[in-house]
């Protein structure tokens, strides 16, 4: 017979993993939905609140061992769906970033300490399903149990709810659609992008603070080494605090303007966003972390045109980054 301790200790840990990723999540609840969205299912952004309550009620349930054999059986699909479609994602759309634990994701986590996670997670659920005695029933709730359980749901729901809009939801509904295969000169963009007929420009528009656009940044720089665009110009928002940490932090070797949040929000509700454009037209637009230069290539059929010397910009000045 496995070792009940053990048990319960895999069923602790599943459980507490489920409500910090929740709590993580519902921070900022409206960054879920997008990058929901740039999973490549735009159409389900308006869960992401419901997501977020489910994950924490579903770990209470797991800490509090409710009924583990059935809650593990939940988590394990929960977890199957949601590997199944960060794997989409990832070899479809470039997307690095599980989402796991929102803002709260380590900066040197990548995909595949992502998956190592989730693998270790469905095993441990397995384990519990299989292993967990099926006479082991609980009694009744004990009162502070419910309380504890119903306290961190509705404190999950508000805070939720809180950071949840709709709007940026529904926006990347329409996002491609409206700029996609656009000229340039007919979009918001033209406000503050000058472009040449015969080259092709990436624009990318982030926050200052936003740690999805930090973990694009070094992607989007790679597009102009590689020769995968001419040029690389970038919309900011942000004040000026958060401008020059990111500054001293990434050292920009592009140019970068910063806008008012109403600006911004006119060419995009949501960040990360990259724009590419070629003969003054936008071809793609990527919503989300940006993907590396060769995997955008691959992805929509780009030829690969090196830069005809190695005297491309390494450093930064005042002038080109906006200083």
């Amino acid at each position: 017979m496995f070792n009940k301790k053990v048990l319960k200790i895999c069923t602790s840990f599943v459980g507490v993993f489920f409500v910090l990723s929740g709590f993580a999540k519902a921070m900022d609840t409206t960054a879920f939905g997008n990058l929901i969205a740039s999973y490549g299912f735009p159409f389900l952004s308006f869960m992401a609140p419901f997501m977020v309550i489910v994950e924490i009620a579903l770990g209470m349930a797991l800490v509090l061992e409710l009924n583990p054999r059935r809650d593990s059986l939940i988590a394990l699909l929960f977890l199957i769906s949601f590997t199944s479609a960060f794997t989409f994602a990832h070899f479809h759309n470039g997307v690095n970033d599980c989402g796991c634990f929102g803002k709260l994701r380590p900066s040197s986590w990548g995909p595949t300490e992502s998956f190592i996670q989730n693998i270790v997670l469905m095993i441990l659920c397995i384990t519990i399903r299989l292993k967990y005695p099926k006479d082991d029933v609980r009694g009744p709730l004990v009162f502070w149990k419910k309380g504890l359980m119903l306290g961190l749901v509705l404190t999950g729901m508000f805070i939720s709810g809180l950071t949840f809009s709709m709007p940026t939801a529904l926006h990347d509904l329409t996002h491609k659609s409206k700029f996609k295969d656009q000229n340039i000169k007919n979009t918001e963009l033209a406000k503050y992008v000058q472009t040449v007929p015969g080259k092709t420009y990436m624009v990318f528009c982030f926050s200052y603070t936003c740690t999805h656009c930090w973990n694009s940044f070094e992607n989007v720089r790679g597009f102009k080494k590689t020769g995968t665009v001419d040029s690389v110009i970038a919309l900011a928002v942000g004040d000026d605090s958060s401008k020059i940490f990111f500054n001293q932090n990434f050292q920009p070797d592009f140019n970068i303007r910063t806008l008012s949040v109403d600006a911004f929000d006119k060419i995009s509700t949501s960040y990360p966003v990259g724009f590419y454009i070629k003969n003054d037209t936008i071809k793609y637009v990527i919503e989300g972390e940006v993907p590396s230069s060769m995997t955008f290539r691959k992805t929509n059929n780009i030829a690969f045109n090196p830069p005809k010397s190695s005297t491309a910009e390494t450093s930064c000045t005042p002038t080109s980054c906006g200083h």
